[in-house]
């Protein structure tokens, strides 16, 4: 029996570079094929879900406006709403509680979108990647899906809610987010740009020098009338006289003290009466004054626009005739009459007489009808009203006071008897208001 022996040779490079197929991990997903069989026709399918619509954001869009207020206005709530839009730069003014309409479009733009940035401004309320929002006004404010509500929150209009409403394509009212739906806006004041730059009165452009061509002459306090108008005119204490002479046919006087207004009314400048509402007229207010200036501001109906105006205070208004030359005082009748002299004419005169200087000379003012034209200054002239007759040193003397014309200035007068020298000089001493006995006169 042989026993054969065989040897195998082996390259030793064969178990360096023999080529073996690699193993693969189990794949988990295997299954049998009956299972697959199971699996039906289709094995994967999609489900459309649309974007869901939501409110944009315009909390950063909106700006809410309140005018520059009139000092008349500050316990009125405002009768209008003015919004902005930041993104279009247009502005809107329309009645409080009217729903204001929006419009929506989407600019494109090559800019590179960040990270955080959303892919849908209205959808998502942020910026799209290559578009930015623009928001604006409808025309005449027409309805859109897009509108919004204001209302104030507390007194003032300082701070007011927007509630904005929104429509789908369904034609359901969006609410989402809740953020979005109902925010604060406080009120910012409106921009100098942004004013209205032109307006006029009648016509009458309004600009710095307003009351120059309005022809107004500040003439001060009127004298007259603070001696002489009695509880009619008691009102008139302390201010000053303003005299405009625009009217072609008729002018007209307004009394004014610091922090008075006058109203824009029926074509010419009136003081409101008791209890008037003067939110529906231009505003013209007296801020303060000096000795030769004063300075007002001007606002508009609405109290968008304000202007500053001064006035200078009216010249030469102290001069006085030299009634020496036309009073002669012959004698007392009686306690109470007295006989005059005047280059017309012998006069036989009464304590509280009044007499105008007039293109014709001295008139005494008898009749009613005379006495308001001079109260209303349809009568000018310088006016010197006789007061009583006293005896000093002997002699008869009547005293009385002289106005100016304007009835800005007062002086006291002493007229002595003639002593049958004619052209006996009169006396004319400045005005004591502590001396002087003021004879109130009912002028009705």
């Amino acid at each position: 029996m042989f026993t054969k022996v065989y040897f195998v040779a082996y390259d030793p490079f064969f178990f360096f570079f023999k080529n073996e197929r690699p193993l693969l991990p189990k794949n988990p997903f295997e299954q049998e094929d009956e299972a697959y069989l199971n699996i039906g026709r289709f094995g994967l399918h999609l489900n459309f879900h649309p974007p869901k619509l939501s409110l944009p954001d315009l909390r950063g869009e909106l700006t809410y406006y309140i005018g520059t207020r009139r000092p008349d206005m500050q316990h009125h709530e405002a009768q209008e709403i003015q919004l902005a839009l930041k993104s279009s730069g247009e502005s809107v003014t329309v009645p409080r509680g009217q729903p204001i309409y929006l419009n929506f479009q989407t600019c494109q733009s090559n800019k590179i979108p960040h990270a955080h940035e959303g892919s849908d401004p209205i959808r998502n309320g942020g910026f799209s990647s290559l578009a930015s929002k623009r928001f604006s006004f409808t025309y005449y404010n027409t309805p859109s899906p897009l509108w919004l509500e204001v209302n104030s929150q507390g007194a003032g209009g300082e701070v007011v809610q927007v509630t904005l409403h929104m429509f789908d394509e369904d034609g359901n009212l969006l609410e989402t987010p809740a953020e979005h739906h109902k925010f604060i806006l406080r009120a910012e004041e409106v921009p100098r740009s942004r004013r209205l730059q032109l307006w006029d009165l009648d016509h009458i452009r309004v600009n710095s020098s307003l009351l120059v061509r309005q022809k107004a002459h500040w003439e001060g306090a009127d004298l007259f009338l603070e001696m002489h108008g009695g509880d009619e005119f008691v009102h008139y204490l302390g201010k000053q006289r303003i005299d405009f002479h625009h009217l072609e046919e008729d002018s007209y006087s307004c009394f004014i003290g610091v922090g008075d207004s006058l109203i824009w009314k029926d074509h010419r400048w009136q003081s409101p009466v008791v209890d008037e509402d003067t939110t529906p007229y231009p505003l013209l207010v007296l801020t303060r004054f000096d000795d030769k200036t004063m300075h007002f501001e001007l606002w508009s109906i609405k109290g968008e626009n304000k202007v500053e105006l001064t006035l200078l205070k009216a010249r030469g208004g102290e001069n006085f005739p030299n009634i020496a030359d036309d009073f002669r005082f012959l004698g007392a009748k009686t306690l109470s009459k007295f006989m005059v002299e005047t280059p017309t004419k012998r006069m036989v005169v009464c304590p509280t007489d009044w007499f105008v200087l007039t293109d014709m000379g001295w008139a005494k003012l008898e009749a009613p009808e005379d006495i308001d034209d001079y109260v209303e200054q349809r009568l000018k002239g310088p006016l010197f009203v006789l007061d009583e007759m006293i005896k000093q040193n002997g002699r008869q003397m009547l005293i009385g006071h002289l106005f100016n014309t304007e009835r800005t200035a007062v002086r006291q007068v002493e007229i002595p008897a003639c002593s049958g020298i004619l052209g006996e000089q009169l006396i004319s001493l400045p005005f004591d208001e502590q001396s002087e006995k003021k004879v109130l006169i009912d002028v009705d």
